[in-house]
């Protein structure tokens, strides 16, 4: 029955996760103290993102969408390159990921048009539209990595505390079997004593008659 209820909490937690609904502001992004682009950026809490389930998800995104990048510093640039899923013309495309002390993330895309200009609703609403289309599945795709992850490590610790559990029971059985056999081997051990102590007393009674026939025949 405790199965049963985990794995139905589990599927509930699933469900409400790969479905939740994700925010995605519109502003002035920055890449670095001489870099700021208007962009679009949504925020993950460290309970729903793993670090390596983040990384993990952008470069699947980016690829599916078959766009070359470089990446430095938790920045992915693709660079004059046509993307199809966002735009027929060339573009620079730029996610950003903002990690804060407490695990949280701030994700952001950049779409570049032309020189020094960046894709905005109001002036490429279409592009725009589809960065956020993107965002979406990142935010999506990190979430369910971050399941897969965390499932995989407590799954692994789960099998460590059987092992080891088995481990026990194997001693436990041995331990068991040892006190049986020391008990078997005491209990024999005192049969054994007990002979002894007979035939001493044997040995003692014929050793005192030996003693008066010798006496006897001294006194002859």
């Amino acid at each position: 029955m405790k199965s049963a209820s985990f794995v139905s909490l589990f599927l509930i937690f699933v469900v409400n996760v790969l479905f939740a609904q994700v925010s995605i502001s519109e502003k002035m992004i920055e890449l670095s103290k001489k870099e700021r682009r208007n962009g679009f950026q949504f925020f993950i809490s460290a309970a729903d993102a793993e670090p390596k389930a983040v990384e993990k998800a952008i470069e699947k995104n980016l690829k599916a969408i078959k766009a070359k990048y470089k990446e430095s510093d938790g920045i992915y640039r693709a660079e004059k390159v046509i993307i199809e899923s966002i735009s027929d013309k060339m573009i620079d495309l730029i996610i950003s990921t903002q990690k804060e002390k407490n695990g949280d993330f701030y994700i952001s895309a950049i779409v570049g048009i032309g020189y020094d200009i960046s894709a905005s609703s109001t002036t490429h609403p279409s592009e725009s539209a589809k960065v956020k289309t993107l965002l979406t599945q990142i935010y999506q795709d990190i979430k369910q990595e971050t399941i897969k992850q965390r499932l995989e490590t407590e799954s692994n610790t789960l099998a460590e505390l059987e092992r080891n559990l088995r481990k026990l029971n194997s001693n436990q059985q041995d331990l068991q079997r040892d006190i049986e056999n020391y008990t078997k081997k005491i209990e024999e051990a005192k049969s054994n004593i007990s002979k002894n102590e007979q035939e001493i007393k044997k040995l003692e009674s014929k050793i005192a008659e030996q003693r008066k026939v010798v006496e006897a025949l001294k006194a002859r």
